[in-house]
């Protein structure tokens, strides 16, 4: 795969991909034509597809891995090979959902409160904001829950931790 590696490693840098998603759609790529050992101008979709089912089937590779093997070998054969075509109809792995955490309900963390047995503990030395999602049932005005990562912080919001104050 000499003078092919070569070129795509040059595609690879010439898109401004970081150096490690360089090195890992080569080292995809290589794997790929050492697991035909032929040229990849000579494979075909079948190919490409038995050879991402072996990965999955045979390796047990895991998603985001079969993923950036998929995303390798789109990049191959779309701007290498000039080929697209090939793998038109090659489909990438369905990315997981993000698993949002469980916000308590007010009435929950009443029940909650309720249960601790030491005055120390109990519902009097715990304030609750009233704009808290836990104040509003878990959920802001908008219906979602204001404080969830997903949520897009607004422009010059600093939504770190503050330091020196």
């Amino acid at each position: 795969m000499g003078a092919l590696r070569e070129r795509m490693a040059v595609d690879l840098r010439l898109r401004g991909l970081s150096p490690v998603t360089q090195r890992m759609y080569l080292r995809c790529a290589e794997r790929f034509v050492a697991y035909y050992q032929r040229s990849p101008k000579a494979l075909g979709e079948s190919e490409i597809r038995a050879f991402l089912d072996h990965l999955v089937q045979e390796k047990r590779v895991s998603r985001s891995t079969h993923g950036v093997y998929v995303a390798a070998v789109h990049f191959l054969y779309r701007v290498t090979l000039d080929r697209p075509w090939v793998v038109r109809r090659i489909p990438s792995p369905p990315r997981e959902r993000e698993r949002l955490p469980e916000v308590l309900s007010q009435a929950e963390i009443e029940r909650l409160l309720r249960a601790v047995r030491r005055p120390k503990h109990s519902q009097h030395s715990v304030r609750i904001p009233a704009r808290s999602p836990a104040a509003s049932g878990g959920v802001g005005r908008n219906g979602r829950n204001p404080w969830s990562p997903t949520r897009p912080a607004a422009p010059g919001t600093f939504l770190g931790p503050r330091r020196g104050t």
